[in-house]
């Protein structure tokens, strides 16, 4: 913890002497915690991957948010569990889920900012997310390509006269 010395001075009119009040502040008195961010929403959503985005709180409490923290958990689930994830570069206001998220779920997000006088208040939940079916995405040459190593393929040519 920080300790500032603050010294305010002025001249009496009479005399044009110079008073000096001395005042004593700690560092966490300066300062406060950030405010809410905005509500989090899906940019976008591939299988069970979530790209979530955001908006920086307006107040930042008089300091630079340092990180966010995220949180979230299943829309289904009967009680208030919800896993933490912290979102170090604090100059973003996005974040991408994963391998983390169930496929043909529901999901809800709430974000929260960090100063170095502490943690902010958490922005309102999302809306329900839902992941899709983790879909595979192989193109028809990394198809023919995997048949043919695996000697399932055979390629013939026939020449038409």
């Amino acid at each position: 913890m920080e300790l500032f010395f603050l010294r305010f001075c002025h001249r009496t009119a009479r005399k044009r002497e110079l008073r000096c009040t001395f005042l004593f502040a700690r560092s966490n008195s300066i300062g406060r915690p950030p405010g809410k961010p905005g509500r989090p929403f899906a940019a976008k959503v591939e299988g069970t991957s979530v790209s979530l985005r955001w908006t920086a709180p307006i107040d930042n409490g008089g300091h630079a948010a340092i990180c966010y923290l995220v949180k979230y958990g299943l829309v289904s689930s009967s009680s208030d569990h919800y896993a933490t994830e912290r979102v170090d570069q604090a100059a973003t206001t996005s974040h991408v889920f994963k391998g983390k998220l169930e496929p043909n779920a529901s999901y809800r997000f709430a974000v929260a900012a960090v100063n170095r006088v502490g943690e902010g208040d958490w922005s309102e939940l999302s809306e329900p997310i839902h992941t899709k079916t983790g879909s595979l995405h192989v193109s028809v040459n990394q198809f023919i390509r995997q048949q043919r190593a695996k000697g399932h393929l055979l390629v013939a040519k026939c020449n038409i006269q």
